[in-house]
């Protein structure tokens, strides 16, 4: 479990760093979404999902991430001692 919440929290450092980016990806996606879904543009199917893959998937996501490996990550870096943020791979403050 050690190894997934390292790995975890070099992953987070690039999200929070990209963190503005996703947010407003997400927005738009959400906006083009709604709007084929109520018939205002069509968009094209590039890849079929059923929903029970999309449903699934997204509880795996929120409970692995936020209900597993999100608190070891804070509290690793509650921990005393510990650097603030985790470093980006290769940055060792030796």
């Amino acid at each position: 479990m050690e190894r997934i919440v390292e790995r975890a929290s070099r992953v987070a450092v690039h999200i929070d760093r990209l963190k503005p980016f996703i947010t407003v990806m997400g927005w738009i996606g959400f906006a083009l979404v709604t709007a084929d879904y109520a018939g205002f543009i069509d968009l094209p199917v590039l890849v079929y999902i059923p929903l029970w893959i999309a449903i699934v998937a997204s509880i795996c996501r929120w409970a692995l991430w936020e209900g597993l490996i999100k608190p070891k990550v804070a509290a690793s870096l509650d921990r005393p001692g510990a650097p603030a943020k985790p470093l980006p791979p290769g940055d060792d403050e030796h």
